[in-house]
């Protein structure tokens, strides 16, 4: 004699499609998080700085940044890590949103952490973005400034 096993209940099955969702949007967000990250642009123009990413874009006048302190910097050299993360993405190799350290308050666009330009502001908080042409954003921020 044969037998069959019950089927399992309606909400196991819910239960289980929902998580299946979830998990392939999850796969989609992340990729696509990366994916995206390849065409994050800083400009310089109009007397303002503009960051436009997929979810935190930056526009902020050049008369709110602090030109003094603006330089190249490696993250892992001088050991700053971001372990508040108060609304952003945070993954290994992709950081974008806004990060604290130390009650110090940082607007991040980092993947690759050896070439960072670090952009302090006079309204609070600095803007971090990794490009390998760190010393040429540097150096155009300097000349917009005069």
């Amino acid at each position: 004699m044969k037998y069959e096993m019950t089927k399992p209940a309606l909400s196991a099955t819910i239960g289980s499609n929902i998580l299946i969702a979830f998990l392939i949007v999850l796969f989609l967000f992340i990729t696509l998080s990366f994916i995206s990250s390849r065409y994050y642009k800083l400009s310089i123009s109009d007397g303002s700085l503009l960051i436009k990413s997929m979810f935190y874009n930056t526009n902020i006048s050049l008369d709110k940044i602090d030109f003094d302190n603006v330089r190249v910097m490696n993250l892992d050299e001088e050991n700053l890590t971001f372990t508040v993360r108060q609304n952003g993405i945070g993954l290994p190799g992709l950081k974008v949103g806004w990060f604290l350290k130390n009650s110090t308050k940082y607007k991040l666009y980092v993947t690759d952490r050896k070439s960072v330009v670090s952009i302090p502001t006079k309204e609070g908080y600095t803007i971090l973005f990794s490009s390998e042409k760190a010393s040429e954003i540097v150096t155009d921020l300097q000349n917009a400034k005069k």
